[in-house]
């Protein structure tokens, strides 16, 4: 599912858009979408932490929590696995229950295993295929 589609769930929200160049924009907590060619590739939230420091971490080669993100971008080579997210774009969003609905609705590749989509009693989560 692209960013488009997700547009009509997101349209009152508060939304900075940027790339990994420039963290410092997203100096807040929320949610956040990395999207490649308008593609979602992954969906997060950052309330522990402002969005910045948490994107800085699947950035940083060091294992500071981006370690899970990375092994599913390429599980053998970490430095070429930060290269292609550094090339993601990034959405965040001022907003605090919005991470399991768009997971729900996207199916990103990198958030359906091992994530419990539902925080809101609303929201199915999506069938999964296991190999």
């Amino acid at each position: 599912m692209s960013l488009m589609k997700l547009s009509e769930l997101m349209k009152d929200a508060i939304m900075v858009e940027g790339n990994f160049s420039d963290l410092s924009k997203f100096d807040f907590y929320g949610v956040y979408i990395l999207s490649i060619d308008d593609d979602i590739k992954y969906i997060g939230s950052a309330y522990a932490q402002k969005i910045k420091t948490r994107l800085n971490q699947y950035i940083s080669i060091s294992d500071t929590g981006g370690k899970s993100l990375r092994k599913k971008v390429d599980k053998t080579d970490p430095a070429n696995a930060i290269v292609e997210i550094s090339k993601w774009k990034i959405t965040a969003i001022h907003n605090d229950d919005l991470e399991y609905k768009l997971i729900s609705i996207a199916r990103p590749i990198h958030n359906i295993k091992g994530k419990s989509l539902v925080k809101d009693k609303e929201v199915s989560p999506p069938s999964v295929k296991t190999k």
